[in-house]
């Protein structure tokens, strides 16, 4: 058996779950930044993955083995950011590189990225646990859900700003917000009144078993993201047939088409959330058309499970031929 390194910052979700894919095949020796960096050896090493690449990249150039670089797309904008020497080199020697879009792919073949060395697809959906859930219509006690990071550049101010003057209006509605992150009290703080409200539960890091009773019990799940790549946490909407609303950057477009299977905002802009929600929550037929549609969107594009053989069968190739088969200047 084969043994693959996975160099990473720290353990996340998305590790944890390549890992658990990956050890079918291999034996994986995970190495985090934040824990065993003094442990890293690669003499014993048949390929080496790299995860969080702003964080980790300028410490494997000039290494003998084949090399896989594993976007989690924020570290896109962190690696253009800090174009040091070591992160140059680093990202140039990779022998293939794992972006989830179009978006991203671009971005790195503008850098200097040989294409070829580029393989895009999102992680995607465990489709035999996130099964399609019809929905009942209903006209009251509607649930709009949402489960991104409280960190910069997740949206959580646009949504607490939109969600505050929505439920001035609207008595049928209830927000639920989880996960956690550093702007969680500074936002709780600001927006206190829809705090006070009870119409907005605040649910914290929750199980993936839950997530998933969430997104069934919802009507309609926002990410407001303003930079991102093809969020799983949107995918795993879709996949269960939770109606979406998203924020207009670029790799959101690249599964959200506005009016046809979900709705677009423009990122930022709290008014214009505030008009796509009212828009969603009072057409039925609409929610419904859009859920349907963005479960074959999933199935077709988004299949954890044959993505991840795909990846699997690539870092096969690359350990038989010793990346002969990839151009590395």
């Amino acid at each position: 058996m084969n043994t693959i390194g996975f160099l990473d910052f720290a353990p996340s979700i998305h590790h944890t779950r390549i890992v658990h894919f990956l050890s079918q095949t291999y034996q994986i020796e995970s190495y985090f930044l934040t824990h065993n960096l003094d442990k890293f050896e690669t003499r014993n090493l048949d390929a080496l993955l790299i995860g969080e690449l702003d964080k980790t990249i300028h410490l494997v150039k000039n290494l003998n083995l084949p090399k896989i670089g594993i976007s989690w797309a924020r570290d896109i904008q962190g690696l253009m950011n800090n174009l040091q020497p070591s992160v140059i080199q680093g990202l140039l020697e990779l022998d293939l590189l794992i972006v989830d879009c179009k978006y991203h792919m671009q971005n790195l073949i503008n850098f200097g990225i040989n294409p070829r060395k580029i393989l895009i697809f999102p992680y995607g959906v465990n489709l035999s646990k996130y099964n399609f859930y019809k929905k009942a219509h209903k006209h009251s006690n509607l649930i709009v859900y949402s489960n991104r990071s409280w960190e910069p550049g997740y949206g959580y101010e646009t949504l607490l700003e939109a969600y505050q003057e929505y439920a001035k209006y609207s008595e049928k509605v209830e927000f639920r917000l989880a996960g956690d992150g550093s702007l969680r009290h500074k936002l709780m703080s600001k927006y206190q009144a829809l705090f006070k409200s009870g119409k907005l539960a605040i649910l914290g890091n929750i199980s993936e078993d839950n997530n998933i009773e969430e997104l069934k019990k919802s009507d309609l799940y926002i990410s407001a993201s303003e930079y991102d790549g093809i969020s799983v946490s949107i995918l795993e909407s879709m996949a269960i047939g939770t109606p979406v609303i998203v924020s207009d950057i670029a790799p959101n477009l690249e599964i959200i088409s506005d009016g046809q299977n979900g709705l677009t905002f423009n990122k930022q802009k709290s008014n214009d959330l505030i008009f796509k929600m009212s828009k969603m929550l009072n057409s039925d037929q609409k929610m419904s058309e859009f859920a349907h549609r963005s479960r074959k969107i999933v199935e077709a594009k988004a299949n954890w499970t044959e993505n991840m053989k795909l990846f699997s069968d690539k870092i096969a190739f690359m350990i038989d031929n010793k990346f002969d088969v990839f151009n590395r200047d």
